[in-house]
């Protein structure tokens, strides 16, 4: 098997596991609309990506206990301290596992999205990340190849030792545009990522030569 295919069938492998824990999450929290958020949502994630889950629900307490009598095999599951909004992080399946949680009160979980204005800032932060992904989702439609590879590459091709988004695992990937920063511009280390797009500006001009202008959500 080549490389690429490889890459092709860790990521269909990734992507199933990510599909049978986001269902255990619902499961284990009924009456609860839980959202995939992150790169999975987008289309782009890589192989190895997060689990990245946006959990609304009436009340929070107690998700934790209800989280491990659901993943009696997970390791390191924990509160998220120093988050904005309430959280906890797990691994199970070879997947790190991100679940923000949002207490609703009296707006139905499934309302929530669509009325996160009427929460606390932090919750309709947290919230945003799924009207955000609609939108631009919904703009990218006409040109979702084209928006999926240039996030992919991105997110992907920028990480050392990942290799080229396009050639897979194993390539070096192309060099950085003139200008960009040695090294990138977010510090060391091997989960940091160093971008071959230079900066935000380069970032924005070519989404917006892909998608056009994303609206605005209220």
């Amino acid at each position: 098997m080549g490389s690429s295919q490889a890459a092709h069938a860790e990521t269909a492998g990734s992507s199933q596991a990510a599909e049978a824990v986001t269902a255990r999450v619902a499961a284990a929290l009924p009456g609860a609309r839980v959202h995939l958020v992150g790169s999975r949502r987008m289309g782009c994630a890589r192989p190895g990506a997060d689990l990245d889950l946006v959990a609304a629900l009436p009340d929070a307490s107690g998700v934790r206990g209800r989280l491990a009598a659901a993943f009696p095999e997970a390791r390191g599951l924990r509160e998220v301290t120093g988050a904005r909004v309430p959280g906890l992080r797990w691994y199970v399946d070879g997947l790190r596992v991100d679940l923000v949680t949002v207490a609703t009160g009296a707006i139905p979980p499934a309302e929530a999205v669509a009325r996160r204005a009427e929460l606390d800032e932090a919750a309709a932060v947290a919230l945003s990340a799924v009207s955000d992904a609609e939108a631009v989702l919904t703009a990218a439609e006409p040109h979702r190849e084209a928006f999926t590879g240039l996030a992919r590459e991105v997110i992907g091709g920028a990480v050392p030792g990942v290799g080229d988004p396009e050639r897979g695992p194993g390539h070096a990937p192309r060099p950085a545009p003139a200008g960009a920063p040695a090294g990138g511009d977010r510090g060391g280390g091997p989960t940091r990522p160093h971008g071959r797009i230079a900066d935000a500006r380069t970032w924005g001009q070519s989404m917006t030569e892909v998608v056009g202008e994303v609206p605005q959500q209220q």
